[in-house]
């Protein structure tokens, strides 16, 4: 859990080697965006909680190797466009919640 940890930025490498991570909380901390191979090595995650940042960007290949992930948790996010592609692969993916505001490409 690394959520209410006030994180602004992760480095790309930061979830290196944790393959068998299944749920990451990073909720409540001030992260302004999500770059890609962030979650390259978290290939068997089911949960991901982003919500309560500070969002404005996630590049489109950003949850491109998370082919488990069952839930994903945005809202709160000041993100307001988003390209509906970055969840394509996302087969197993049951919830979704986004912003109300939020507008696809």
């Amino acid at each position: 859990m690394l959520n209410f940890n006030r994180l602004k930025y992760l480095d790309k490498n930061v979830f290196n080697n944790l393959f068998n991570l299944k749920m990451l909380d990073l909720s409540y901390n001030f992260l302004e965006y999500i770059q890609n191979d962030l979650f390259k090595h978290t290939k068997n995650l089911f949960i991901l909680y982003l919500n309560n940042n500070s969002i404005k960007y996630i590049q489109n290949e950003a949850l491109k190797n998370l082919n488990y992930l069952k839930n994903f948790y945005f809202q709160n996010n000041p993100l307001d466009e988003l390209n509906f592609e970055i969840f394509n692969g996302l087969e197993k993916i049951n919830q979704i919640i986004l912003p109300v505001n939020i507008k696809f490409d």
